[in-house]
């Protein structure tokens, strides 16, 4: 039965940088488990946070392209608002409070 997983959130903090590659590899390779019908969102923080769709979306190849160029295009930041990022997370649209979430 296809499932949500309603997002993975990711720092994009300057600070960060260093980890970041290895942590959008690890985002990518969740959702890549993810079957299409499965929907899932990604999401990253600094001061403020960016979701790459406003709802889960289905986990097609196209999408998880779109993702991956997503990340890859993502400007450096400063600040880190780890509560922030945290509940866009868990408030995501379509998704239930207590499912599983990935935050890397």
């Amino acid at each position: 039965a296809p499932s949500t997983v309603p997002a993975s959130a990711a720092t994009v903090s300057s600070s960060m940088r260093p980890y970041q590659a290895e942590a959008q590899r690890m985002l990518l390779e969740l959702a890549t488990e993810l079957s299409p019908a499965d929907r899932f969102n990604v999401l990253v923080f600094a001061s403020d946070v960016d979701r790459f769709a406003l709802e889960p979306i289905e986990a097609t190849p196209d999408a998880l392209e779109s993702v991956r160029g997503w990340l890859a295009d993502l400007p450096e930041r400063s600040g880190t608002n780890l509560a922030e990022g945290l509940h866009a997370a868990l408030e995501t649209p379509g998704g239930l409070r207590g499912a599983p979430q990935g935050t890397v």
